[in-house]
């Protein structure tokens, strides 16, 4: 347990700002054989399209081998796949490592859409109107843009129950608002910065 915490405490939080921070001019260019751009994807990232994250466990998807053997068993990607279907994912479409508070390192107008889910409340309000005004460069004319991210309303309608429950007595559902198990590391994607509803 405490060779894993210092494992992923020293990619998290050394080597992989580190590298994002190498790469942060880069450009690239991939054409329009793409169907989309994938914000935030992670590992999760559909056939034909071209996915940006800038996690760890990116970095080390491109670069098969003991290494990445290795890390795959000391991450939580271990629990969700064996190694064969790590590989075969990560490998089905392209994705680029790449922080995207430095922008998006395409071209302008050369995205025939955009997706992104659950990415955006990691970033404040003032970042996520950044990555807009980015999202709209490379964006072709007609191009459509999605965007999930988690309900303000339904976590404050799921707080308010829980003071009910609260009031009469129970104090198991206040809990998950007032404690944490996470002890997680300072990168500034780990928690939610800015939560939306329909009027925002």
């Amino acid at each position: 347990m405490y060779i894993r915490s210092v494992l992923q405490m020293t990619v998290w939080e050394v080597i992989n700002p580190l590298l994002l921070k190498l790469k942060r001019k880069r450009k690239y260019k991939f054409g329009t054989s793409f169907k989309g751009l994938n914000i935030g994807c992670g590992t999760d990232n559909p056939d034909g399209w071209l996915g940006i994250d800038g996690g760890p466990s990116i970095f080390l998807s491109q670069h098969h081998g003991a290494i990445t053997r290795i890390f795959f068993r000391y991450f939580n990607m271990s629990k969700n796949y064996s190694w064969t279907e790590y590989v075969k994912k990560i490998k089905s479409s392209p994705i680029i490592h790449h922080d995207l508070s430095f922008g998006i390192p395409l071209p302008n107008q050369c995205v025939p859409a955009i997706y992104s889910s659950h990415f955006f409340e990691h970033v404040s309000r003032d970042d996520a109107k950044s990555m807009l005004c980015e999202c709209f460069r490379v964006m072709q004319s007609g191009a459509i843009i999605r965007i999930c991210v988690p309900s303000l309303d339904e976590a404050v309608r799921k707080i308010s129950s829980a003071l009910e429950a609260y009031k009469l007595g129970d104090t198991s559902l206040v809990q998950k608002f007032v404690t944490t198990n996470f002890v997680g590391f300072g990168n500034k994607y780990s928690n939610h910065r800015w939560m939306y509803n329909f009027s925002d």
